[in-house]
């Protein structure tokens, strides 16, 4: 019997040697035209994944460059001003950015601890960087004590009050006093010291307001929400809407030291420490006491 190729729409054929051969060479060419296209498409295709390869690892390269160039610095609110004034100076001659974040020591420091990441840690007390020295968080023998401050009490210069001891706080004119929390702003804490110095934290109860960091609790003042405030004297040269009633007695308090150090995980030790160092020139000495401090001989 002669084989035959059943095509739909056409006439029954005999299938000759010549058609058979024919279906051959189509079916080979067909098979051998997938199989280059497969491989095209697995070449093409690794080819694309090496070049995201590439481009992740050349961009991830250039992150960590600019990163090199870059210096994270949680800062004492305290030294806003300051800071910022000096900071712009190391920026330029070092051809560097530096970020800064600014709130109460305390603030900072539990950010820290959590995972923040940070380079320079300035706080506005030793106890602070003594919590995260005992965490392991900080880098052996990175401290610096730059800076002392004093504690005044101020008023609204349109505010007909006057302090000549500590005690004059009990008259009934004055209702309010506003002093930074004690549990998370060093100025709040140093405040309670000295009011405890003298008898009167408890009968002062009654009145305080407590502020989230020194510049709420002199802004309270701005605002005419409270009569008095216990800040730095270092607040007082931000503004002159404020009368300077009385500075605290040094005795009356611990003193305030500001101490700067590295954080251990800084990817940026070498350039904190410089940061450091540079807090410690005579250029940025000048300016933070242009700005109310007292800086401390460098050791």
């Amino acid at each position: 019997m002669q084989e035959k190729l059943l095509n739909e729409g056409e006439d029954v054929k005999p299938l000759t040697q010549l058609n058979k051969s024919a279906i051959l060479v189509k079916i080979f060419y067909l098979t051998d035209g997938y199989v280059e296209t497969e491989i095209m498409h697995r070449f093409f295709k690794s080819l694309i994944l090496l070049c995201l390869l590439f481009m992740f690892i050349l961009l991830l390269g250039c992150a960590q460059e600019q990163r090199q160039n870059e210096l994270s610095v949680f800062a004492a609110i305290s030294l806003k001003d300051a800071l910022t004034e000096i900071g712009a100076t190391f920026i330029v001659e070092n051809q560097v950015k530096v970020y800064y974040n600014f709130a109460a020591s305390t603030t900072l420091q539990r950010q820290l601890e959590k995972g923040a990441s940070g380079d320079v840690f300035i706080s506005a007390s030793p106890r602070q960087v003594v919590a995260l020295e005992t965490n392991g968080l900080l880098e052996a023998e990175s401290r610096r004590n730059l800076l002392t401050n004093r504690l005044v009490l101020v008023a609204d210069e349109t505010a007909e009050i006057s302090v000549e001891t500590p005690t004059n706080l009990v008259v009934s004119e004055i209702s309010r006093i506003a002093i930074g929390h004690p549990d998370i702003v060093p100025a709040g804490a140093y405040a309670k010291e000295a009011l405890t110095y003298f008898g009167l934290w408890e009968t002062l109860r009654p009145k305080l307001i407590f502020g989230t960091d020194v510049r709420a609790t002199l802004a309270y003042v701005t605002a005419g929400n409270v009569d008095i405030a216990v800040v730095y004297k270092t607040d007082t040269t931000l503004t002159e809407d404020i009368n300077v009633l009385y500075q605290l007695p040094p005795e009356a308090y611990t003193p305030i030291i500001y101490p700067a150090v590295v954080m251990k995980e800084s990817p940026q030790k070498q350039l904190a420490r410089r940061f450091i160092n540079y807090l410690q020139s005579m250029e940025s000495g000048e300016i933070f006491e242009k700005h109310g401090f007292t800086v401390l001989a460098s050791k």
